[in-house]
């Protein structure tokens, strides 16, 4: 990071606004998260929606066989207020999988759950982000998002702002383009079977809405999950270990010098503008990360380090503490270096 020249001068003020920002952050003034109540514990005499009552008859099914399970899964946000038609359609899909083979999913399940502190994570991210996949096709012994069981593999494939249209509704959207040589083009890429169709449909939507009928748009973007991603609140939530927010910093943030941020302060840099505009600095980004888990129960603080250019006086990364040990993320960087050993930075 490049300072401003006064506050050069000062590095050990820096320090001591860093740190002490920091313990703002991870002590009295930053919240820390308790698990959400598990719908399957809830009195359904207190259930009102009917499907929400359904729900928990599917939970209670899993419960049967793995009770910590059906409590995490009831802790989903999903669960937490009104519950769609889709999504007891996903709990059921998830539900079959699960007793066709629940040695393997148990397995799976227990890599899920190791990921981040129990005790301050208001539900398990990566068994989220499992569910969202059930409500997009049917598990099988062949085809399932945790076998062979890989983290980024899973994310990648649930964090993805990418339209979800099954194959025939796909079909109705090109039989609905009212040109006639473009919808032959469509028809062409139907039948070869072309893996980038959709993606070629949203940008036909968003260029040319003119050649579709109006409720191809409309459904393109229905069924994107940018809904999912533009709370705040709800994503510093989802990123609730050290794992999951260095993939979402790797994944979504930018690295900007700080003379590119409007209303630049080192004092207080904001967490809430590396979330907006999904860019920042050192110091910026380290103090996202650090709010994040912060409130996810690690104890998290930015630090100053050398320089990484000789125009810079110092460079912040996030420091946090694990039972593993204490570790360094350097994501506030152009070539973001994850989740290092402190010893070994």
């Amino acid at each position: 990071m490049m300072t401003p020249h006064i506050f050069r001068k000062k590095k050990y003020v820096f320090a001591f606004i860093v740190c002490l920002n920091a313990l703002l952050i991870s002590g009295c003034v930053g919240k820390k998260n308790t698990p959400n109540p598990s719908l399957i514990s809830m009195n359904s005499l207190g259930l009102k929606d009917g499907r929400r009552t359904a729900a928990k008859a599917v939970l209670k099914e899993i419960e049967a066989k793995n009770r910590f399970l059906a409590l995490e899964l009831g802790r989903l946000p999903e669960f937490q207020d009104d519950v769609s038609d889709l999504e007891i359609s996903g709990l059921n899909n998830l539900k079959h999988y699960y007793l066709l083979d629940p040695k393997g999913f148990d397995t799976a399940f227990e890599q899920m759950d190791a990921i981040g502190k129990k005790e301050n994570r208001k539900y398990c991210t990566l068994l989220q982000a499992v569910f969202w996949l059930s409500m997009e096709y049917e598990f099988t012994v062949d085809n399932n998002p945790i076998h062979p069981y890989s983290f980024k593999e899973i994310l990648s494939k649930a964090w993805t702002n990418e339209p979800r249209v099954d194959k025939d509704t796909i079909e109705k959207m090109v039989d609905a383009i009212q040109s006639e040589s473009i919808r032959e083009q469509y028809k062409e890429k139907l039948a070869k079977k072309n893996r980038y169709i959709l993606y070629s449909l949203t940008r036909l939507s968003e260029q040319s809405p003119e050649v579709l009928a109006p409720w191809v748009p409309a459904m393109l973007r229905n069924s994107r999950r940018d809904h999912l991603w533009n709370n705040y609140d709800l994503v510093i939530d989802r990123l609730n270990s050290p794992e999951i927010v260095d993939y979402y910093v790797q994944k979504h943030i930018t690295y900007s010098n700080y003379w590119e941020i409007p209303g630049y302060n080192y004092r207080t840099p904001s967490a809430q503008y590396v979330f907006k505009n999904k860019t920042g600095d050192c110091l910026y980004t380290s103090h996202f990360i650090v709010t994040a888990l912060a409130r996810s129960g690690y104890s998290a603080m930015i630090v100053k380090k050398p320089p990484l250019r000789m125009t810079d006086a110092w460079h912040a990364v996030a420091v946090f503490e694990s039972e593993k040990g204490k570790f360094i993320i350097d994501d506030g960087k152009v070539y973001p270096r994850g989740i290092i050993k402190y010893s070994d930075y």
